[in-house]
């Protein structure tokens, strides 16, 4: 080293010490212009780039240093390792960042950089205990007590996670970053508008906190602010300099979920995956979009590109697993929920998908699925908040009812609970509020807002700030309709917003919550010695439980036929195997008999990939099975019983809606039951209209009542004839005979 380039080298180092980064980095040029391959000048050089937040050029210098001249130099690798952790490196700033730690095992800013790239590759074990080495060192260390903060809630271990960010906000930590993440925390505890509140505050901290702008992003829609969920998407593009492109299309596709644009959310998946064809975000949004446009083949196979990853997203695996029962697949539904549930165990949407779907297989017992209802109620029953002076709240002049769905919509719920809904405001004895989750409104929700006495939409409001403005109604008795179906709010009512709470309708089983008191049934779904079964207790009435507002129809045509056809227009999800092998025996008894299938939200080419391989396996040729696509006319749907003699139910889960529009259209159905109430619809439905001998109680009974109603001629022909009177003058279409008997469960459990 000549005398001017150390005098260059000491001038620069003297800069350097005292933050004057800028003349340092000139001077250190300058040395180099002399001596460039002077290894401790390199090395300074490109710590002062490093500090200086320019990666790329530092890593230049870093790269032109012989490796055995800083073996031993454990700055090297320390700087060197959060240079390309800095540039997304992490692998190899891992391996720099520990050997660091081997030369000086006290370097805390090598643990916490360390901790910083496994958190960034979401290795959540090791990053903890690389801020935990941290920690040993300096216990009060304020950024590595906000990682490990971080961590908790990524983690989904939230209480945690927050009071380890209160410890460091009391430490006199405020930072974008511990806000932004205390709104995490926040969003996914459901409170939105506090969300709302911290990732602002993050961001008036530091404008450039991308995830910050991305949880505004998210607020905004969720509390169905669009247009300004839009505009921060367009800001964050401008601050991001085109960094996080893919990321701001997802979102964009996001919003458009949220408003039940699929087409606009397509467009923008497509556009995130141009830009990063490997995103599984963006698949995850894609496939949703295609789910939603009945294209489930379709969603599948992106839904499969979105989950294959150590660490799916839990709304891809929830969405999966619906669309897995969309294609007749339960087993793999059941699969796929189990495992969202696994990955956050605090998901009760994850664990009610896992309950909803393990009705359709017949190899699942009735004992293991009420055991892991149970086990949602041991899980999510509720501890706070609690009713408080319930003594001392007004008696309400009339009993007040309170609804709650996610389903107030267009939905098979409305040919039963509309007619109640109805006879409820003509008669004026009871004050009606909904209260509605359902994502998208349409015509039918007009009208239920006209019955209902208040209409008040929670879609966006967390639980709690749900739950005050229910508890600010005092309701007598709020009616889930819903179960553990899409949309349903049982968290809420695990809160016990309303004095006494009853679940009807929406899903054929227990709830599991302690805090549901009654289940609204009948004696024939579901058998005085079946109590057990249900962690609410059953209020039956006399007669079925459903009450049915037949829509406009077709007239119902009589056979003419020389041959029988078969029918059904479930869900192809309840076509399980023991459903199928009693059809298979069925065609094969009844000579050039054909079986036709209508599932809806698949079209025929669909239906014949799904089912046509099956029923081979079974011996069934394709010429024996008809597939019919999704009528987008109502009308026509209902015509479509017209094709078919004789409707067949589906077996452990029955029919419902299907059921009564058979009947409807003059088509007798054959069901068969056993010993829940999934698997005892039909023969409720079937016994109120005094048609018991269609009811079968064995695969074999069910098989010799369809064989035997096939042969007779006169028999069917007087079926198709007089089944749809018999069905609109019976006890099943007569609302007001309905209302009264909910009426006097009511007067029964004192609440009228």
């Amino acid at each position: 080293m000549n005398s001017e380039h150390k005098r260059l080298l000491g001038t620069a180092l003297s800069m350097h010490q005292v933050g004057n980064i800028k003349q340092a980095i000139e001077l250190y040029h300058q040395a180099l212009s002399i001596d460039p391959n002077h290894t401790d000048t390199l090395l300074y050089i490109a710590v002062a780039y490093c500090q200086n937040n320019e990666y790329k050029t530092a890593k230049e210098f870093f790269d032109k240093i012989a490796l055995e001249d800083v073996a031993t130099n454990p700055n090297y690798f320390i700087n060197y390792g959060l240079t390309l952790s800095e540039l997304g490196e992490f692998e190899k700033a891992i391996e720099l960042l520990k050997k660091g730690t081997e030369l000086d095992p006290e370097a805390t800013e090598a643990y916490f950089n360390l901790g910083r790239c496994y958190y960034r590759m979401q290795i959540y074990t090791k990053a903890t205990g690389a801020f935990a080495e941290v920690l040993n060192f300096t216990p009060n260390d304020i950024q590595a007590l906000s990682y490990l903060g971080a961590i908790s809630i990524e983690l989904n271990e939230l209480e945690q996670g927050l009071s380890i960010l209160e410890r460091a906000f009391n430490l006199g930590g405020e930072s974008s970053f511990i806000r932004y993440s205390t709104g995490s925390a926040f969003e996914k505890q459901g409170h939105i508008q506090e969300a709302e509140k911290q990732y602002q505050r993050a961001i008036s901290l530091d404008n450039n906190n991308i995830s910050a702008h991305l949880g505004l992003c998210r607020t905004y829609a969720k509390q169905g602010e669009y247009i300004k969920a839009s505009e921060e998407v367009e800001n964050t593009r401008l601050l991001s300099n085109g960094r996080v492109e893919d990321i701001l299309e997802c979102s964009l596709s996001t919003i458009a979920h949220f408003q039940n644009d699929n087409k606009a959310a397509e467009f923008h998946a497509k556009k995130a995956l141009e830009i990063t064809p490997e995103s599984k975000e963006a698949y995850g949004l894609l496939a949703l979009a295609c789910s939603n446009t009945n294209r489930q083949l379709e969603a599948v196979e992106y839904f499969n590109k979105a989950t294959n990853t150590d660490k799916p997203n839990l709304m891809h695996l929830i969405n999966m697993s619906k669309n897995y029962t969309a294609i007749g697949m339960p087993e793999e539904a059941i699969a796929t929920a189990q495992k969202a549930f696994e990955l956050d165990i605090n998901s009760s949407d994850a664990f009610s998908s896992l309950l909803f779907y393990m009705h359709y297989p017949s190899s699942i017992s009735s004992k293991a699925i009420t055991s892991l209802h149970k086990q949602f109620g041991d899980i999510f029953s509720n501890k706070t908040p609690t009713q408080e002076d319930q003594s001392q709240e007004t008696k309400n002049k009339k009993p007040k009812i309170g609804f709650i769905s996610g389903d107030f919509c267009v939905h098979s719920i409305q040919f039963f609970f509309e007619p109640l809904l109805i006879e409820i405001s003509q008669a004026s004895e009871i004050e009606t509020i909904l209260f509605s989750n359902t994502p998208k409104k349409d015509q039918l929700t007009k009208r239920y807002i006209n019955y209902a006495d208040k209409f008040i939409d929670i879609r966006h409001l967390s639980n709690n700030e749900a739950y005050e403005i229910i508890r600010s109604e005092n309701i007598d008795i709020m009616i889930d309709l819903s179960g553990h179906t899409n949309n349903n709010r049982l968290k809420l009512l695990a809160m016990k917003p309303a004095k006494i709470q009853m679940t009807y309708l929406g899903y054929p089983n227990t709830t599991g919550l302690k805090e549901i008191d009654y289940r609204l049934t009948d004696f024939t779904a579901d058998p005085e010695d079946k109590d057990d079964q249900y962690s609410e207790k059953l209020l039956r009435l006399d007669g079925c439980f459903l009450t049915y507002l037949p829509p406009k129809h077709p007239e119902a045509e009589e056979t003419s036929r020389d041959h029988i056809v078969f029918g059904s227009f479930n869900n192809i999800a309840k076509l399980s195997d023991e459903t199928l092998i009693s059809w298979s025996e069925i065609l094969k008894k009844v000579e050039n008999s054909i079986l036709q299938i209508k599932s809806n939200g698949l079209n025929e080419t669909d239906l014949d990939t799904i089912l046509t391989p099956k029923f081979e396996t079974l011996g069934i040729s394709r010429d024996q099975i008809k597939y019919s696509s999704r009528q987008s006319d109502f009308s026509k749907h209902l015509n479509l019983y017209n094709d078919i003699d004789i409707a067949l139910d589906t077996f452990p889960y029955n029919g419902t809606t299907t059921s009564f529009e058979a009947l409807l259209m003059g088509r007798p159905i054959i069901t068969r039951f056993s010993d829940t109430h999934v698997s005892s619809v039909g023969k409720s439905i079937l016994t109120a209209l005094n048609e018991v001998e269609l009811i079968s109680d064995s695969r074999e009974d069910y098989i010799k009542k369809a064989v035997a109603l096939a042969s007779n001629t006169k028999k069917l022909k007087e079926y198709h004839r007089v089944l749809p009177d018999k069905l609109l003058k019976s006890e099943l279409c007569n609302n007001k005979l309905f209302y009264k008997k909910f009426i006097e469960a009511l007067i029964k459990i004192q609440i009228i």
